[in-house]
């Protein structure tokens, strides 16, 4: 068996370098489609979160109040109805306390 002359060693050489570069190629251009597709998901992520702050959020230009003010203002007002029923429910008792201490009166 003969020993490769340098002709047939850097023909071996060239060979090695080009399939290298055939697959660094390669690898480039997946990387670079999935840059591509991962700034279009950015992109998609990015309207889709500026619309639900759009909801989120107050607008002084179009003086739309957001979800969270209006959930901040239905709090209050459920907080205020539990305490109006709390009071009618008290003057209710005491009303009925007084009718029967009248009426144990007048007996």
């Amino acid at each position: 068996m003969s020993t490769p002359t340098n002709k047939d060693l850097l023909k071996q050489i060239a060979d090695q370098q080009l399939s290298t570069a055939t697959q660094l190629s390669s690898f480039m251009n997946s990387t670079k489609d999935y840059i591509a597709k991962q700034n279009s998901f950015n992109e998609r992520t990015n309207s889709f979160n500026e619309r639900i702050a759009g909801y989120l959020e107050n607008d002084d230009k179009t003086n739309q109040v957001g979800v969270v003010q209006k959930q901040q203002e239905m709090d209050r007002r459920l907080s205020n109805l539990e305490t109006y029923k709390k009071i009618v429910v008290g003057i209710s008792a005491f009303l009925i306390g007084l009718t029967a201490w009248i009426t144990n009166l007048l007996k």
